[in-house]
């Protein structure tokens, strides 16, 4: 990969980071969890419920993720190679780190 192709990825990926890390994205998902996790128990089986809660949170995701990279103008594929560059992984893990310990 060119050092011009590394620059575009790393930028892509430090954006992407720096959104999952912002309100814009960690207001309606926390919105959500709040709404919706009153449907949850400790029971071990799955409930039907459950696979609705998860398609709509399926769809919030997309659609937050669908905003912002047109908002920035990331299209798919330069999503997609930022995804799988090994940049993201690093930057994935202290994104989760940082929305586990909030």
């Amino acid at each position: 990969m060119a050092a011009e192709e590394e620059d575009e990825v790393e930028w892509v990926v430090e954006s992407i980071a720096g959104f999952l890390r912002g309100p814009d994205w960690s207001i309606p998902i926390l919105d959500f969890v709040e709404q919706k996790c009153e449907v949850f128990d400790d029971e071990e089986e799955s409930k039907l419920t459950y696979t609705a809660i998860h398609q709509e949170y399926k769809e919030l995701v997309e659609k937050l993720l669908e905003s912002y990279l047109k908002e920035i103008g990331i299209n798919e594929d330069q999503f997609q190679e930022a995804c799988t560059s090994p940049l993201a992984k690093t930057h994935t893990s202290q994104v989760f780190a940082f929305v586990l310990f909030c």
